[in-house]
């Protein structure tokens, strides 16, 4: 029976590398849920030989540590880590976040100094500096 059992929610960018720590010395097996099924699949397990099969082709065992490349969005969902007697040590969530470079280009700039707003609210700061300026000229006049 274990003891342990952690659950954490992760925020992954679409493209970037995923790294989960969460291969500990009594885990036999990790699953993956992708958001949309209802169906848990093996990614990783270790047999009593301390074996290591890999079943998920972006995926990689280092030091503890299982790794995803180049993260998709069916890589989402939720991830378990189960002892030999499938009790459930760790869940993680993951979640997928669309890349900076993939937002429509209207939203970059907005708050940006020369975007739409950003030239708004430059204005409206800038104009009772440019009064007062005028008003200390015209009185040293």
């Amino acid at each position: 029976m274990s003891f342990f059992f952690s659950s954490d929610d992760i925020f992954v960018k679409i493209g970037e590398r995923l790294k989960l720590d969460v291969l500990l010395p009594d885990a036999h097996q990790v699953t993956h849920q992708n958001k949309s099924s209802t169906e848990w699949k093996k990614v990783w397990t270790r047999d009593s030989k301390k074996r290591v099969n890999v079943t998920h082709d972006r995926l990689n065992d280092t030091d503890g540590t299982l790794s995803i490349e180049e993260f998709t969005a069916d890589d989402a969902g939720t991830y378990r880590v189960l002892d030999s007697e499938g009790e459930i040590l760790i869940t993680v969530t993951v979640t997928g976040e669309r890349r900076s470079v993939d937002l429509p280009k209207s939203s970059n700039n907005h708050w940006g100094l020369f975007g739409p707003a950003g030239l708004f609210v430059s204005a409206v700061f800038a104009l009772p500096v440019l009064i007062l300026i005028a008003a200390i000229i015209k009185k040293m006049q």
